[in-house]
């Protein structure tokens, strides 16, 4: 899995190695299509999601996967452990509990890092 980071926003803080404390928050867009949304918002249209991703750090996933190993809980498993489909072996909703990988929630908590997940 990689992540290409798609952002417009020049975020000075991350190029200075003074500690900045910050918060995160992840949005995970299942099967959201960036190409779709970035014409709908060349036309004018969705100026609220404009305004969330230009303030934003935006990466795209790449899988690196060929079908049907591109199934979202697939994917998700992947960014969520780090680990590709053939380390992990999840493929059906719901299987993510056979995980034997922390997530990148464990280690954040691990680290003293508070932090919470949702799902919708």
């Amino acid at each position: 899995m990689t992540l290409a980071n798609v952002s417009t926003n020049n975020d000075v803080r991350l190029a200075t190695k003074k500690k900045v404390d910050r918060s995160v928050v992840l949005l995970e867009f299942n099967e959201l299509s960036p190409k779709l949304i970035n014409g709908f918002m060349a036309q004018g249209e969705l100026p609220n999601f404009r305004r969330m991703r230009d303030q934003s750090r935006v990466m795209v996933s790449d899988a690196q996967e060929a079908p049907p190993n591109l199934e979202p809980w697939v994917q998700w498993v992947t960014v969520h452990s780090g680990l590709s489909y053939d380390q992990h072996g999840i493929f059906h909703l719901g299987d993510g509990h056979r995980l034997d990988r922390k997530c990148f929630w464990d280690i954040l908590s691990v680290r003293a890092t508070a932090c919470g997940c949702a799902a919708a």
